[in-house]
């Protein structure tokens, strides 16, 4: 069994069409939850909570093993379960147990259960070929930088609806001009032809890693 936040939920909606199960694996000292769609993927490592620091729901064994198979659950099953969960002033009731019978959580009152498929009947999670795939990627020259995921989430959603609805697709360049910070370039073509460029004040590339800097192109006009 696992404790997985609520904050989690829309990870199941990663999987999309591609209809792969999320996975979630525990090792020596965190819980690992993956999804993948074919084209993307998303890996959370948090340190693992004891199941049995959670309220005892009826009929279910909460007991804590270290070693458990992975555990995979549909996506829609997921965000379903997640769901569920209440806000609380007990930090401990704002994760939902997940274990092979399905999804569970209490708000001390109520018990919310959402079942899944048995494992044999769910496809293989990719997380050999998955892991080995990240590991490459973190490997090698790179440079990193800094950027709100709050300003992407404003832009993608300003873009999108310009964007050809079958195949949406933006192009992303990093600027790298002598004695300038870095930019974030994002270029489109819209479904009328639009032509579309994004600029992003990013952050200082620093020898090794990164800082955040608040970096603006304008500053707000004076009032007059």
């Amino acid at each position: 069994m696992h404790l997985i936040p609520k904050s989690m939920m829309k990870i199941g909606n990663i999987p999309g069409e591609f209809d792969l199960p999320v996975e979630v694996v525990r090792n020596e000292e965190n819980t690992v939850v993956q999804a993948t769609d074919g084209h993307m993927s998303i890996t959370v490592t948090f340190p693992r909570i004891d199941p049995q620091e959670y309220p005892s729901i009826k009929d279910k064994d909460q007991e804590y093993c270290d070693g458990c198979e992975p555990v995979k659950v549909p996506g829609k099953v997921w965000v379903e379960g997640l769901k569920s969960v209440k806000k609380s002033r007990l930090p401990i009731l704002e994760n939902a147990v997940v274990s092979s019978e399905g999804i569970f959580s209490t708000d001390l009152y109520t018990t919310s259960e959402r079942q899944i498929p048995s494992q044999d009947e769910q496809k293989d999670f990719p997380a050999e070929a998955l892991n080995q795939l990240l590991e490459t990627a973190k490997k090698g020259d790179k440079f990193s930088i800094v950027v709100s995921p709050l300003i992407l989430t404003k832009l993608f959603e300003t873009i999108l609806p310009l964007l050809d609805k079958k195949s949406p697709q933006v192009r992303i360049t990093f600027p790298l001009n002598e004695g300038s910070h870095p930019r974030l370039l994002l270029s489109a073509k819209g479904e009328k032809g639009e032509e579309i460029e994004v600029l992003i004040a990013t952050c200082k590339v620093l020898e090794e890693g990164y800082l955040h800097s608040n970096i603006r192109f304008f500053t707000k006009p004076k009032k007059s």
